[in-house]
């Protein structure tokens, strides 16, 4: 069974719960990703967008100093640890319909966060070359065999 210590975790940037969102905005365009986890005392917490800060500029949030990220970030990430296995990570994402997973060390600490689209990399370097199904016409032509119809 291939568990996630297998595989080499995205290590993305994160912001502590008690930043403001003026702080927060100014992470999201300094390191280029769409999503920053969110941490309290180094554990995620859940994750914050450009969405959430929209939503939260509307109402004239954003230039208030009373609000934090932990006021508008979103609380139901998935969170798992390096030791689930691949298929559950895989399970996981699909049943809650979520386009990232974090993933934390044994002591709760973040450790990364991983995408469907990275573990599909990971299972096409993990395949091997070889095809299961029926050869092509074009193969059985080159290797000189008569076709079968």
């Amino acid at each position: 069974r291939m568990r996630l210590t297998e595989i080499e975790l995205r290590r993305v940037p994160n912001i502590d719960s008690g930043e403001t969102l003026e702080e927060a905005a100014r992470a999201l365009r300094a390191v280029h990703h769409p999503v920053l986890p969110v941490v309290e005392k180094g554990c995620p917490i859940g994750t914050l967008s450009e969405n959430e800060l929209e939503s939260s500029d509307r109402s004239a949030a954003i230039t208030s100093e009373s609000l934090c990220v932990a006021d508008v970030c979103r609380r139901d990430s998935l969170v798992c640890s390096k030791s689930t296995s691949l298929k559950t990570a895989l399970r996981l994402m699909r049943q809650h319909a979520h386009d990232r997973l974090l993933v934390t060390e044994q002591d709760g600490s973040l450790a990364g966060m991983i995408t469907p689209m990275e573990l599909l990399d990971l299972l096409l370097e993990r395949l091997p070359e070889q095809s299961a199904g029926p050869e092509m016409a074009s193969v059985h032509r080159i290797r000189g065999n008569q076709e079968v119809t």
